[in-house]
């Protein structure tokens, strides 16, 4: 016998109240939909953690406990010069400069940061001499490091191609915030190719538009809703940004494929 959250009496119940269950499911999405578009992308990111106790995690966790050194995510400023070497004053100006320019941007975005010129470490400085590194700490917590880089690189593109330097930032901050817009792109780009396809083959196995229509609008709610859910969950637990790929194009193949279960069910039937 069916329990009351079976999937088999959940499906009686919506079958008896069609229209209470088109309400809730559209309550559902709209409350969804801001929560997805607002509220998910700043739970997603792209860091991974361990999820059991392994020695290197715990002897992490202590060096952050005991010495209070927490985990952050670090960037480097490449400058370059194709006419200067470091031992021109002009390109220490620069360097200087741009520095300040980085640091200016305050303590909320950089916890702290070093140059050739201020420690005279020669490891920062290529063996031609005309490039150098600036290392930077990105404040906060590393899941929320790219956020802040924007900055950073907004900063670097204004000084890029001044007097002849090229400024150039990379780290584990612009991969991450890279690795994000990237995958936005590609799912834009599938969403782009997949849907109208996927309309192109229900046309030719419903035969008619508006019924082709039908399964991408569920595929699209369910997956709005679940995207709706996963920001909620994401304001306890921090999520991957793999979840919003998965779940848009595992809810558009469920959606179609639900779907067209459905049809050949109701064709065996009559």
């Amino acid at each position: 016998m069916a329990t009351p959250l079976s999937p088999e009496s959940l499906a009686r119940r919506c079958m008896r109240r069609p229209w209470v269950t088109v309400a809730v499911w559209a309550v559902a999405f709209l409350i969804a939909l801001p929560l997805a578009g607002l509220v998910l992308p700043d739970v997603m990111t792209t860091q991974w953690r361990f999820v059991s106790d392994l020695e290197s995690k715990r002897a992490q966790d202590l060096i952050e406990d005991r010495l209070g050194r927490p985990d952050r995510a670090s960037e480097v400023v490449i400058v370059q010069s194709d006419s200067l070497t470091v031992d021109d004053p002009p390109f220490q100006r620069f360097v200087e400069t741009l520095y300040a320019g980085i640091t200016g941007l305050g303590s909320e975005v950089i916890e702290g940061g070093l140059h050739f010129y201020l420690v005279g470490d020669e490891s920062l400085v290529s063996i031609d001499r005309r490039s150098t590194l600036m290392p930077l700490t990105i404040a906060g917590d590393p899941d929320d490091a790219h956020e802040h880089v924007d900055e950073v690189h907004a900063v670097a593109k204004q000084f890029n191609g001044q007097e002849g330097f090229q400024v150039l930032v990379t780290g584990e901050a612009t991969l991450s915030k890279d690795f994000i817009d990237l995958s936005e792109e590609d799912l834009l780009t599938g969403e782009a190719f997949g849907v109208p396809i996927a309309l192109i083959i229900l046309v030719i196995v419903f035969g008619a538009v508006v019924a082709s229509l039908v399964p991408l609008l569920i595929a699209f709610v369910s997956i709005t809703v679940a995207l709706g859910v996963a920001a909620i969950i994401g304001q306890g637990f921090t999520l991957s940004v793999f979840l919003q790929n998965m779940a848009t194009l595992i809810g558009l193949a469920v959606g179609i494929d639900y779907s067209l279960f459905i049809m050949e069910r109701f064709r065996e039937e009559r």
